[in-house]
């Protein structure tokens, strides 16, 4: 049995949905009890790390985790397009 990708192909709604979710604030990183709270962007370490060569794990970290997002995105857009394919049938 082939297995067919074709859903992560970059799409305009693919690369932008993942776009738009790498731009929110999704890590959080608190000190001295709640004093302090700081929220990061994933977009934000990913380029951030580009700038310092000693944070190179970090960059492949922040990159392994985009393209999840993406593999996520794709897999829900694709199910949602199938499923409104066999709906109008």
């Amino acid at each position: 049995m082939r297995v067919n990708f074709s859903f992560l192909k970059p799409k305009l709604l693919n690369v932008l949905i993942t776009v738009i979710i790498l731009c929110l604030p999704l890590f959080r990183e608190q000190y001295n009890g709640g004093q302090y709270v700081t929220w990061y962007k994933p977009i934000d370490l990913l380029i951030g790390s580009l700038r310092e060569i000693n944070t190179i794990g970090l960059f492949f970290l922040m990159l392994a985790f985009s393209l999840i997002i993406y593999f996520i995105v794709s897999l829900v857009i694709f199910k949602i397009n199938q499923r409104v394919t066999n709906w109008k049938k």
